[in-house]
């Protein structure tokens, strides 16, 4: 079977990460997702892939070539310009390569264990035109996700989700049959979930429900769901640290249940906890960091962070005023940006 890989998106809810990193290409535990989801897929055998792409193509085509077992993988690149077009127009653009046999698509933003063949089983099984996988969510504040209406193992639709009732999310993970591209107009930015599968039901067509509960599932598109999803799935592994190569450490210094990437520095007297650290990093004498992440590059010393995300100052986007400084953001020694964690 063939996959589709969901990655164009601007990831607009996740900067200042993404002025740097591409959703498919941001590193949790020294790895980028798009190269979890590759060793997802080949536990089933799944090689044929295509990718969409418009925002950083490059990175995510770098992304996916540094794949150590990349040989593994036929893959197709689908570019779309002038505009993304979105989930639906996404499936369309890559129908020549995906019409011949079912196929799943998968947001490039989650990292998951949904048992595919399960979910091949059952769609196949029940004569689906599409099936999504849901989980219950029993944290709408946490995840705020659209409520998914299903009845026996049909979609019915989506509503806000509500604190007074059992609720579910899409969980990103879909299997289609090659049908489904008689429904889809060429060429138009679409959404499966506010146009196809409407059409798809209003037409009488069956978009199964396949309820997961056991998965695990992660899902990274804000930076507090970064940290805090970084930070389970190293629990899970029952980590101390993670820590990346060339990492030098001063005296008197420490580093408690981080996660740190490659080519760090650390000298006398700081203290990382609880933290992210990217890679190619400065850490100078009395630096403290507690609760946060730091991306690559950056450079501090003599200075206490806490509950933040301190990236390089995306100065292009400043200066073509793409990006205006929001409440809590500042500026720190005129070359870094600061981004308050609400964690």
């Amino acid at each position: 079977m063939k996959a589709l890989i969901l990655a164009a998106g601007f990831g607009t809810r996740l900067r200042p990460i993404s002025f740097f990193y591409p959703k498919p290409t941001i590193p949790v535990l020294g790895k980028p997702i798009l190269h979890h989801i590759l060793d997802y897929f080949l536990k089933y055998n799944i090689n044929e892939i295509a990718i969409n792409l418009h925002y950083q193509k490059e990175k995510i085509t770098n992304c996916f070539y540094s794949y150590p077992n990349v040989d593994k993988f036929r893959v197709y690149f689908s570019e779309e310009y002038p505009e993304i077009l979105l989930t639906a127009g996404a499936i369309k653009k890559c129908e020549e390569f995906l019409k011949n046999d079912h196929f799943f698509v998968l947001n490039g933003k989650i990292i998951t264990n949904i048992d595919l063949r399960e979910l091949k089983h059952f769609h196949i099984k029940r004569g689906n035109i599409a099936t999504i996988v849901v989980k219950p969510n029993p944290d709408v504040e946490r995840y705020p996700f659209s409520n998914v209406i299903f009845k026996n193992d049909k979609l019915i639709g989506f509503e806000k989700p509500s604190k007074d009732k059992k609720n579910y999310f899409f969980t990103g993970v879909q299997i289609f049959s090659p049908e489904i591209f008689k429904y889809i107009p060429e060429d138009k930015p679409l959404h499966t979930t506010t146009f196809l599968f409407p059409e798809l039901i209003k037409e009488g067509k069956k978009v199964g429900v396949l309820v997961d509960t056991f998965s695990h599932w992660y899902e990274f598109s804000t930076p507090e769901r970064y940290f805090e999803n970084s930070f389970e799935i190293f629990n899970k592994n029952d980590m101390m640290n993670f820590t990346g190569e060339n990492l030098n450490i001063g005296n008197r210094s420490s580093i408690k249940r981080s996660i740190i990437g490659n080519n760090v520095k650390i000298e006398d007297n700081v203290e990382i906890i609880n933290s992210i650290v990217f890679g190619n990093n400065f850490f100078g004498s009395n630096s403290k960091v507690i609760n946060s992440v730091i991306l690559d590059g950056v450079e501090m010393e003599n200075l206490t962070v806490e509950k933040k995300i301190i990236s390089l100052l995306p100065m292009r986007e400043i200066v073509e005023k793409k990006y205006t400084l929001k409440k809590g953001e500042e500026i720190l020694y005129g070359r870094f940006l600061s981004r308050p964690l609400d964690i």
